[in-house]
């Protein structure tokens, strides 16, 4: 890659690696600044502005999700890497709002690792600086997973039948706002195309590569007006790939979850019924 943009440049491959490389150091400083916590204290207008999730989700701030990046990596080192479809990936988890900002990015995680586990890490350990709601915010909620062994996925949706139900309906509206991470997902891998390729460098500039993008989606969302990718009437989806990840980083595994799930659901289902 740098022999291309040498020949380009008609510069020394040293030349150009060396100013690539303060760049995307300067680009990930910048990430510092514009990969930031939500406010938990403003509800989202995608929620204020509709009857099918407000009040119901008021509390919500975003979607989490992770995705897996080609990588390239020594053969000693690649086993941890080997990602569900058997191919060399790192495994990057993120937070975004419902404007499509990412809030939080944690990139190079082995493409082997089990997603609950990278969250648990991530709440648990303060090093992570992971944007967790403030002590005694909103009672202390936390992370609302959909209800297990019930109809997810929009495809079954549009194969099958309308939601049925409490949990499905439920779960319905909920993917339906958890949708945001995996259409940030999509539109983050159309426009840096280099995130579907295995870039010939170490790892740890591989991983500044995956910083340097996300604070790039960044700052066109916070400046760039219009934009077509954003403004698309149906932004690109994530390529599936990691669709296990709705069942697994997000187990809500506090009685307290479990108890505002069903809360949360009751309600939903009351207010079809009578309306």
């Amino acid at each position: 890659m740098n022999r291309v943009v040498a020949e380009r440049f008609q510069h020394s491959t040293e030349i150009i690696s060396r100013h690539f490389h303060a760049v995307l150091h300067a680009v990930c400083q910048l990430g510092t600044h514009i990969i930031v916590p939500p406010d938990f204290s403003v509800i989202p207008n995608k929620i204020k502005g509709s009857s099918r999730f407000y009040p119901y989700f008021k509390h919500c701030v975003g979607a989490i999700d992770g995705t897996h990046i080609p990588a390239t990596l020594p053969v000693a080192t690649q086993l941890p890497f080997h990602g569900r479809k058997g191919y060399i990936t790192q495994n990057v988890m993120a937070v975004c709002d419902f404007d499509m900002r990412f809030t939080y990015v944690l990139a190079g995680l082995e493409g082997s690792a089990n997603d609950s586990r990278i969250l648990k890490e991530c709440i648990e350990n303060e090093a992570m600086n992971f944007p967790a709601p403030p002590p005694g915010y909103a009672n202390k909620l936390g992370y609302l997973a959909p209800f297990r062994g019930h109809t997810y996925h929009f495809q079954e949706y549009r194969r099958s039948r309308p939601p049925r139900g409490r949990k499905e309906v439920f779960n319905h509206r909920h993917l339906s706002l958890r949708n945001i991470i995996e259409r940030c997902f999509g539109l983050l891998k159309m426009r840096f195309v280099i995130l579907k390729a295995t870039p010939p460098y170490k790892f740890s500039t591989q991983i500044l590569i995956v910083m340097a993008c996300y604070t790039l989606h960044n700052f066109i969302r916070n400046q760039y007006h219009p934009d077509d990718l954003f403004d698309g009437d149906d932004p690109p989806q994530s390529d599936g790939e990691d669709d296990e990840i709705v069942e697994h980083v997000l187990p809500a595994q506090l009685r307290e979850m479990d108890q505002l799930r069903n809360t949360i659901a009751n309600r939903i289902w009351n207010s079809l019924r009578h309306s």
